[in-house]
């Protein structure tokens, strides 16, 4: 099991921020974080531990070592959203990847839509769309 500074040097370098954006956010001395990351900074406070999970996106149990993984807690929303996709077919999959601007590392399914071309295709993309619209109205409907 990673220390608490192994942990907080990981998700920030995951999701891209550096240790001195970190150290602003905290509002502490930037060398502070390099202290916490390298581990000899070892007791943390409960508030500061809560901040650094909001700042990471990541559980405070992930971070204190409680959980392996480092789970974001989502909105109910957000899961309903990702029930939807993973029931989707590929090429439904395909349009919300090309929609949310994905890679194609991140998503093969856009690769392989891509390859039809033509506005033949786009006309299908359309229909695609409105199919995975109508999809995702219905799981949440706006009151």
């Amino acid at each position: 099991m990673s220390s608490v500074g192994a942990r907080i040097k990981k998700r920030r370098t995951e999701i891209g921020i550096s240790a001195s954006d970190l150290a602003k956010r905290l509002s502490i001395n930037p060398s502070t974080v390099t202290r916490y990351e390298t581990g000899e900074i070892k007791a943390f406070r409960p508030e500061t531990i809560l901040a650094l999970s909001k700042i990471l996106q990541c559980s405070p149990s992930y971070l204190m070592g409680f959980e392996d993984v480092d789970d974001v807690p989502f909105s109910p929303l957000a899961k309903k959203i990702a029930k939807a996709f993973d029931f989707a077919t590929p090429k439904d999959q395909a349009v919300i990847c090309t929609i949310l601007s994905v890679t194609p590392e991140e998503s093969k399914p856009v690769l392989i839509a891509a390859k039809g071309g033509g506005i033949k295709q786009m006309e299908r993309d359309a229909k695609t769309l409105e199919s995975v619209s109508k999809k995702l109205r219905s799981i949440n409907p706006q009151k």
